[in-house]
């Protein structure tokens, strides 16, 4: 019985942390799409708007290179905000209670089978009629 706990447990845990991973990425995936749209939607009117601007002062090939550099600067930003998303503390709980009852359960077979052949020998053993 407690190793079919101990398993419940396991699988239990188990998907409460995919759950929360999955979670994690479907939100981290709709940022990401998010802060995409709306940077493309900002850069365009930007882009018309500073070109403009710098043509009036410099070449066009001045202009567009400084904006080169500006689009990489905030696709830098956008970039190592993604990537700073970690594991929260709820799914990193469940992982250890997971891997903690699988260990048991391992143990727990472990036992189960050298009892198990410890019996067969005893039980098998020549008698002295």
């Amino acid at each position: 019985m407690k190793t079919l706990r101990l398993a419940s447990i396991a699988v239990q845990a188990e998907s409460i942390r995919l759950n929360l991973l999955m979670r994690r990425l479907v939100i981290r995936a709709g940022l990401l799409a998010a802060a995409f749209f709306l940077v493309m939607m900002a850069l365009v009117i930007a882009h018309a708007a500073l070109f403009e601007l710098l043509a009036a002062r410099l070449s066009p090939a001045a202009s567009y290179g400084i904006l080169a550099g500006g689009d990489l600067v905030v696709a830098l930003i956008v970039t190592l905000i993604a990537l700073r998303s970690k594991p929260g503390l709820s799914e990193r709980e469940a992982a250890e209670m997971g891997a903690s009852a699988r260990q048991e359960i391992r143990a727990s077979f472990g036992w189960t089978k050298i009892l198990m052949w410890a019996f067969t020998m005893f039980r098998n053993r020549p008698r002295k009629d």
